[in-house]
This record gives C-alpha cells, sequence and structure tokens, in this order.
C-alpha cells in the first residue's frame, strides 16, 4: 500500500505531456480521462464573453418602471383610507353610498374593457355579458353571505396583532406583484391571496358585517379585477393611458392621507420621490458596473 501510495504521488508530479505525450485535451465530457479534473488548456477562456444579453436603460425609461411601483402603493393607500372611513368615520361615507360609488366605476370601466377588447358580433357581445354577470353575481352572493362569518372571523385576536399581520401580509402583496419582469418571487396568487387575506384581518375590526362586505368588494375590485384592465392597456402599448389612473390613484390617495394626517402625507410624498426620482437614478448610475462573465463552465445547452 505504501509503494502503491508513493508511485501515485510520483505519477500526479509528473507534467501530462510526459503521461500522454500524444494525446492532447479536448473539450468533450468523457474524452479526458488522462487529464486532472481541474486541467484547462491555453484556449479555454476563449469563449469568454462579459455582459451578455444584458438591456440597458435610460433614466426616463427607469422612471416609467418605477411608477408600476408608485402605482401599487396608491392602490394600498386607497384601499386603507376606504378602511379607515368605514372603521373612524362612517358617517362620512356610509357603506351603502360608497358600493354604489364602486359599482357605477365598475360597469363604466367594464363597457370600455368589452367596446375595446371584446367580441366584434352582437351575438358575442351578449354571451360576454352574460357569462361576465354570472360570475360577478356568484361573487357578490356568497361574498355577502360569507361576510358575517368574515366579520368575525377574527374578531378574538388584538386590534395591534391584526395591524401588524396586516401590514405583513400588504408587504408581501406587493414583492409578490407582477410588475411585468420575470423573477422567482413573482406570484399573482399569492399577491392576490396576501390581499384578501389582508381585507378579511381588517374587516373584523369594522363595525357591521355590510362594512365587512362593502370592504371586501372594494379589495375585490382593486386587486383582482383592476389588475386585468391594466395589463389590457399594457398588451396594446398604451403606456401613456396608464399614467391616467395611476395619476388619479396618487392624487387620490395623496389627499386622503393629507386629510387624516400630514405626517402620513409626507411619509407617502418622500417614499414615493425616492421609488419615482432617486432609485431609478441610483439603478442607472449603478449599470456601467455591471460585469457579468458567460463562458464554458455555464450549465451545458443541448443544441437539435
Amino acid at each position: 500500500m505504501l509503494f502503491r501510495n508513493s508511485v501515485n504521488r510520483q505519477i500526479q508530479k509528473m507534467p501530462v505531456s510526459q503521461l500522454h505525450p500524444k494525446k492532447s485535451w479536448q473539450k468533450t465530457l468523457y474524452g479526458n480521462r488522462s487529464y486532472f479534473d481541474n486541467y484547462t488548456d491555453s484556449m479555454f477562456l476563449k469563449d469568454l464573453q462579459k455582459n451578455k444579453n444584458v438591456e440597458f436603460f435610460n433614466y426616463l425609461e427607469a422612471v416609467l418602471g418605477a411608477t408600476k411601483l408608485i402605482h401599487q402603493f396608491s392602490l394600498i393607500a386607497v384601499f386603507l383610507l376606504v378602511f379607515h372611513n368605514l372603521y373612524v368615520r362612517p358617517s362620512y361615507i356610509t357603506a351603502a353610498s360608497l358600493l354604489l360609488v364602486v359599482f357605477c366605476i365598475c360597469c363604466s370601466c367594464y363597457i370600455c374593457f368589452i367596446l375595446w377588447n371584446g367580441p366584434r358580433s352582437c351575438g358575442g357581445y351578449l354571451e360576454t355579458i352574460r357569462d361576465d354577470t354570472k360570475t360577478v353575481t356568484c361573487v357578490l352572493v356568497f361574498g355577502f353571505i360569507l361576510s358575517p362569518m368574515l366579520h368575525t372571523l377574527t374578531k378574538s385576536i388584538s386590534t395591534d396583532t391584526i395591524y401588524t399581520i396586516t401590514f405583513f401580509v400588504f408587504l408581501l402583496h406587493i414583492v409578490c406583484y407582477d410588475y411585468g419582469m420575470p423573477a422567482a418571487l413573482v406570484s399573482r396568487a399569492i399577491s392576490l391571496n396576501a390581499a384578501i387575506f389582508g381585507t378579511i384581518c381588517l374587516a373584523s375590526r369594522l363595525n357591521t358585517s355590510l362594512d365587512a362586505f362593502v370592504l371586501l368588494i372594494v379589495s375585490f375590485t382593486l386587486f383582482a379585477v383592476y389588475p386585468h384592465l391594466i395589463c389590457l392597456l399594457e398588451s396594446h402599448s398604451k403606456f401613456y393611458l396608464l399614467l391616467i389612473p395611476v395619476a388619479i390613484f396618487v392624487s387620490a390617495s395623496s389627499f386622503g392621507l393629507l386629510m387624516i394626517s400630514p405626517n402620513l402625507f409626507f411619509i407617502n410624498f418622500m417614499v414615493s420621490f425616492f421609488c419615482g426620482m432617486i432609485y431609478p437614478f441610483i439603478f442607472c448610475y449603478a449599470q456601467k458596473y455591471k460585469n457579468n462573465i458567460h463562458g464554458p463552465w455555464d450549465e451545458a445547452v443541448l443544441v437539435k
């Protein structure tokens, strides 16, 4: 055994040219058994590529992309303002009037959606409206029936715990929301379920089951139905039209926060300013430091 180990050490110290002077190293999987595993020839780095398939953005493109995040912040702020009104000032805007406003807005948006992206025949319009009416009716009926249970589902949990859970689930909603960029964390199902779970948590703090039902409808409209309209605008490359709802929700959230507390308005303004102006500038400035390398060490890809 000692003799064999000493021979192996002597063989390892010998150069490869003395072991196999005629057979050269090849870039194949099982064709280099006579070489060490960490051996590379002088041509190993000839396929090295830097910043392959890297897309660089200018400042305007980065700012326009950041508006999606600001838009989502504004949606959550508007939803929380609705909850605050139903919880603290129920006489300011009643649940019935709020439900009527949501119904009128949804009907107007749905008519625009049908005329823009719907079928081109009268029969197709009637069939689409009938199917969508069935879906909306089921959601309203089951939501109204289950609202008393949802209203008391988390009644025994303290209010501070409810607010903490709501903060984290809406943070999860923001992180997992689909902003149009492929990523491992993107999940529309998780994002929507987090928003609905936060709604159920907040619904237990309201006074009546009708208020809980209205809050659930508002949440379903903002986080489930409204994104489909945004996707429609994006699919038709009407990005300038996206600035209209962004401006509306940002203005509504800013005005509502200003009426509640100037401190909240200032925090919302600073978050929007940093996300919309400062962070895109940092992103564009840091693009010159990108140094992604690609080469023969990458995962093999079969080519037919």
